[in-house]
């Protein structure tokens, strides 16, 4: 998947770029493992902040292989979770977790599920920067968000993002004026952005340093 000491070609960052949108065909399964390993300490940092409480109903977008819901059930044992993928592999490899309180739902990216209940909790990791409208899938996310819901969005800051190659084909980067903006057009409000670092080979094979941010939505 990647040639830490030899740069990827054009068509590589490109395809790299495609898969880490939606993992499909030889390499999905390559490719969701190394992000479960690279962003496990960016989904234990979105889990960490969603002050999680026994019997809530928490939904995630973009499970990947969902190989962190032993953490998330660690946190919170008492709880009901919606996994949604776009990925057909990664949904297939999400309805293989051994959790009986987790769910997985298949969509197209736009058109959300008709779920049996509203969500109190939601999180997404590295998921921000492929939504072609953001501001109208975040309005969507509202309506099947109970009230007083928090939303925890975790994505590689803008500045760290440009320098990896792969991200100039197509992502979307955002800073925190870049999130108080889309923010803004919805019913949500911005509770707080929580910054880390970790140093982690990235998925076009060069070690890094990365910063990355979780904000905290909040629906009144």
């Amino acid at each position: 998947m990647s040639k830490p000491n030899n740069p990827l070609s054009h068509y590589e960052l490109q395809a790299l770029a495609a898969q880490l949108a939606c993992p499909s065909g030889e390499q999905a399964a390559q490719v969701g493992d190394a992000m479960a390993d690279g962003n496990r300490t960016m989904i234990h940092h979105a889990i960490d902040h969603l002050q999680l409480q026994a019997g809530q109903h928490v939904l995630e977008i973009g499970h990947g292989g969902a190989d962190h819901l032993d953490y998330l059930f660690t946190q919170q044992p008492d709880l009901y979770y919606s996994g949604l993928e776009l990925s057909p592999a990664m949904h297939q490899r999400g309805e293989q977790q051994p959790h009986a309180n987790a769910t997985f739902y298949l969509y197209d990216g736009d058109n959300l599920p008709n779920f049996p209940q509203p969500f109190a909790r939601l999180f997404s990791v590295n998921t921000l920067y492929f939504w072609p409208q953001p501001a109208e899938f975040l309005n969507a996310l509202s309506d099947i968000l109970a009230t007083d819901a928090l939303v925890c969005l975790t994505y590689g800051c803008k500045d760290f993002m440009i320098s990896l190659p792969f991200s100039r084909y197509g992502f979307t980067l955002y800073d925190e004026a870049d999130i108080e903006r889309l923010v803004a057009q919805t019913p949500f409000t911005v509770h707080a952005h929580h910054y880390a670092n970790d140093h982690v080979i990235s998925k076009s094979g060069e070690p890094v340093d990365r910063q990355f941010c979780t904000t905290v939505l909040h629906k009144a």
